[in-house]
C-alpha cells in the first residue's frame, strides 16, 4: 500500500539530508524558492489501495462510527450477529485524513478516481432495506449523531424534508424504491434497487436501475470518477441478471466547489430500515491528482513579458553572484598557498 498525503501541517526547520536541526535561512534561497513556487504548480495528492480490507486497517487507514466496524470479512457498515436488533441501524467509515478537494485562493479543483468492491446481503430474505453510499462531506458535520438510518442510508438529512443537515455529495446504492407518499425515488425505477447521485438531499439528481441480487449477497463493483475540467461526476457499476454480469453508468455535471468546502471527509455510509441487510465493502482504492496553480488564470501580455525578463535577470544575477563567490574563494585559496610556500 502506498499513501501520499499532502495537507495542512507545520513545516520542520530541518533541511532534509543536512543533519542540521536549526538552519539560518538564506535570503537568496527564500527568494529562489518563492520564484520556483510561482513558476511551477504545487501538487496535493492522495492515493491508496486496500486490496482486502481487514482489522489491520482499523484507525490506521479507516475510522469508523456508529454501527460500523472492520472484521475479517471487510468493512461492515451495519451490524451482524444474533441477539441484537438489526433494524434501523446505521454506520459510517471514512479515510483517516481529509481530501483537498479545491483551493479557495486559485479556484483549482481536483480530479479523483475511486473503485471498490461491495456486497449487500439479506441472508436469503426477499425483504430488505435500505442501502449503502459513497460520500464526500463537510468535516464540520457531526461524526456520529448525524448518521441517519432508514431511507437516508446513513446520510446526514432531515427526515421531514430529506435535505442535508450538513453538506454532502454522495453516490447511493439504494435497495428500496421509496415511492409515494414519500416520493423520494422515481416511480419508473424497476427493479426497486437503484443507483443515484445525491447533492445535499436523498432525492437523487440522476438514477439508474441496479441489478443487485441482495438475497444472495452477490459482490458488485463501482468506479466513481470526477473530471475537474468538465465537472463530470460519473459512476460505472456492475450488476447481475440471471447468470449474466452487466454494467451501467450514470453522469452528473456538478461543480463541487458550489456544494462542498475546500477540505472534505470521504468514505462510506449505510443504513437499515424496517428490514435487515448486511453492507460490506471488501476492497477500496482511491487516487486524486490535485495541482494548486499559484499563477493567475490569465496574464496580460505585458505582465508575461515582465515575468520572462525578470526570470532571465534573476537567474543571471544568481549566476553572477555564484561566479563572484567562486572567484573570491579561489583567490583566497591562492593567498593561503603563497603564505605557506618556503623562501628560495
Amino acid at each position: 500500500m502506498v499513501v501520499i498525503v499532502m495537507g495542512p501541517g507545520r513545516l520542520s526547520s530541518r533541511i532534509p539530508g543536512c543533519g542540521i536541526g536549526k538552519t539560518r535561512p538564506q535570503p537568496w534561497l527564500s527568494s529562489l524558492s518563492l520564484f520556483f513556487c510561482f513558476l511551477f504548480p504545487q501538487t496535493h495528492s492522495l492515493s491508496f489501495n486496500l486490496a482486502k480490507i481487514g482489522p489491520q486497517h482499523q484507525n490506521v487507514n479507516i475510522t469508523t462510527f456508529g454501527d460500523a466496524k472492520i472484521s475479517s470479512q471487510g468493512l461492515q457498515l451495519t451490524p451482524i450477529g444474533e441477539n441484537i436488533d438489526l433494524k434501523y441501524r446505521a454506520g459510517k467509515a471514512q479515510w483517516v485524513t481529509f481530501l483537498h478537494l479545491w483551493d479557495n485562493s486559485t479556484g483549482s479543483l481536483t480530479d479523483f478516481d475511486t473503485h471498490f468492491v461491495f456486497a449487500i446481503d439479506s441472508g436469503g430474505s426477499s425483504s430488505f432495506t435500505d442501502g449503502l453510499t459513497f460520500f464526500l462531506a463537510d468535516p464540520k458535520g457531526s461524526e456520529s449523531s448525524d448518521i441517519t438510518p432508514g431511507l437516508a442510508m446513513g446520510l446526514p438529512v432531515n427526515r421531514d424534508t430529506y435535505m442535508g443537515t450538513s453538506s454532502f455529495v454522495a453516490v447511493e446504492f439504494d435497495t428500496l424504491r421509496n415511492g409515494p407518499p414519500l416520493a423520494v425515488d422515481p416511480d419508473n425505477i424497476s427493479p426497486g434497487t437503484h443507483v443515484g447521485i445525491d447533492v445535499n438531499s436523498i432525492i437523487s439528481n440522476v438514477t439508474a436501475p441496479l441489478y443487485c441480487k441482495v438475497p444472495g449477497g452477490i459482490e458488485n463493483e463501482a468506479w466513481i470518477r470526477y473530471d475537474s475540467s468538465s465537472h463530470d461526476l460519473s459512476v460505472v457499476f456492475t450488476g447481475s441478471t440471471n447468470t449474466t454480469r452487466v454494467k451501467d453508468t450514470i453522469h452528473l455535471i456538478v461543480d463541487l466547489r458550489d456544494y462542498l468546502p475546500e477540505w472534505v471527509t470521504f468514505g462510506f455510509l449505510a443504513g437499515t430500515g424496517g428490514e435487515f441487510e448486511k453492507h460490506t465493502v471488501i476492497s477500496w482504492e482511491f487516487s486524486s491528482s490535485f495541482q494548486v496553480d499559484p499563477r493567475p488564470k490569465k496574464l496580460p501580455f505585458g505582465a508575461l513579458v515582465g515575468i520572462v525578463v525578470g526570470s532571465v535577470v534573476l537567474v543571471g544575477g544568481f549566476g553572477l553572484v555564484g561566479f563572484g563567490l567562486w572567484k573570491r574563494s579561489r583567490e583566497n585559496g591562492k593567498g593561503i598557498l603563497q603564505l605557506k610556500m618556503p623562501q628560495i
